[in-house]
C-alpha cells in the first residue's frame, strides 16, 4: 500500500478546490471567503504539503489588524479547505494541531462587538410584546409575530425562515419542511431538513397561516414573494431591533435566536445530537459557535447540585472508633 502524499502545485490545489465551491449549490459570499483565503495563503505556500501550522501562524502575523471576527470566520473556512485537501490526501490538516479558537486570544473573543445571545426572559418579553401587537388585528404585526416565533422555537437561519412557503408547514405531522426552491436556496445539504413545531409556534401559525393569502409564509407587503427587504426602516432586521427596543432589549439581531437557541437548549435538556439535528449542523463541533455563557442557567443548573443532610461519618474516618472485632 503507497502512503505517500501526492504531490500537486498549490494553484492546482487552488482551481479544485473553487471548483468545488463554484456552482449553484454554494453562496456567493460563501466562494468570496474561499478565494480570499486561498489567494493569501497561496503567497505562502509552493505545494498543500507546505500548508502547516507554522504557515497559518505566518498568515495570520500578516494581518494582525484584522478583528478577531473576521479572523475567526477566515480559520474556518481555512479549516473546511484543509479538511477538503486531507481528504484528497493532499496534507495533513494543521487544525489536528491546534483548532480554530486556539489560533485566537481567548480575551479577544470574549470581547464581541454586540451581544449574539439573549436571555430567556428577554426573548420572553420581544414575545410577549408581539403578541401585545398582533392582538391589535393589523396584518403587519402578524407577519412580525409570525418572524420572531419561528426563529425563537426553531432556531433556524432567517434566510430560511423567511423563505418558507405555506406547503412546507405541516399541520398535522407538526413539523416544518425546510428545502430549497427557486426563490431560497440553502447554503448546504445538511439544512435540508424537517424540523419540529412547539406548541406556542404551532398556535401562531395556526392563526397567521389563513391571513398570509399567498403562496409565503413570511411574505412581503404586495405578497408577491417572500419578505426579503424593503426600506430602511422596514427590513426585516429593522422591524425585529425596533420590536426589541419597545420590548426593551435594545440591540436585538435576528441571529441572535438562533445564537439563543443554542445556547438555552442544554437547560431545556436537548442532548447535543437533538441539538445538531434541529440546527442542522453537518458536525457537532460547528454548534458550539452558537454556544455562549448564560449565567442565570448555570445558577438553575447549580442549584441542583446537593450532598446528604447530616450523612453519619464513614467507618475508619478520623475521629470515628474502629469497628470491635468479634472473637
Amino acid at each position: 500500500m503507497n502512503n505517500t502524499i501526492p504531490t500537486i502545485r498549490f494553484h492546482e490545489f487552488v482551481d479544485e478546490v473553487v471548483a468545488l465551491y463554484n456552482g449553484p449549490h454554494k453562496r456567493s459570499k460563501t466562494l468570496a471567503k474561499v478565494c480570499q483565503v486561498l489567494a493569501e495563503i497561496e503567497e505562502l505556500c509552493s505545494t498543500p504539503e507546505d500548508l502547516t501550522p507554522a504557515t497559518i501562524g505566518r498568515w495570520l502575523a500578516l494581518h494582525a489588524g484584522r478583528a478577531p471576527s473576521t479572523r475567526k470566520s477566515l480559520l474556518s473556512t481555512l479549516r473546511a479547505i484543509c479538511s477538503y485537501g486531507q481528504f484528497r490526501g493532499y496534507l495533513t490538516s494543521p487544525f489536528a494541531f491546534r483548532d480554530v479558537h486556539g489560533w485566537i486570544p481567548a480575551d479577544e473573543l470574549v470581547t464581541e462587538p454586540f451581544r449574539r445571545n439573549r436571555s430567556a426572559e428577554e426573548i420572553a418579553a420581544v414575545l410577549h410584546q408581539a403578541d401585545v401587537e398582533a392582538d391589535a388585528g393589523e396584518w403587519i404585526a402578524g407577519r412580525l409575530r409570525a418572524l420572531v416565533y419561528l426563529l425563537a422555537f426553531t432556531g433556524m437561519h432567517d434566510r430560511e425562515a423567511r423563505g418558507l412557503r405555506i406547503i412546507d408547514v405541516d399541520t398535522l405531522a407538526r413539523e416544518i419542511h425546510i428545502r430549497s426552491h427557486a426563490r431560497r436556496r440553502l447554503k448546504t445539504g445538511a439544512r435540508a431538513a424537517r424540523v419540529p413545531i412547539p406548541d406556542p409556534l404551532a398556535s401562531v401559525l395556526a392563526g397567521w397561516v389563513p391571513r398570509t393569502g399567498c403562496e409565503w409564509l413570511i411574505p412581503g407587503s404586495r405578497r408577491l414573494g417572500p419578505w426579503t427587504g424593503g426600506p430602511p426602516g422596514y427590513r426585516p432586521l429593522d422591524r425585529v431591533r425596533k420590536l426589541g427596543e419597545r420590548a426593551g432589549v435594545a440591540g436585538l439581531t435576528i441571529l441572535a435566536f438562533r445564537h439563543t437557541f443554542g445556547t438555552l437548549s442544554e437547560g431545556w435538556g436537548l442532548g447535543e445530537l437533538e441539538l445538531q439535528r434541529i440546527l442542522r449542523h453537518a458536525r457537532p463541533t460547528t454548534q458550539q459557535h452558537y454556544r455562549h455563557h448564560d449565567a442565570a442557567m448555570l445558577r438553575t443548573a447549580a442549584a441542583k447540585v446537593r450532598f446528604p443532610a447530616h450523612s453519619p461519618p464513614l467507618p475508619g474516618a478520623e475521629g470515628t472508633p474502629p469497628m470491635e472485632r468479634r472473637a
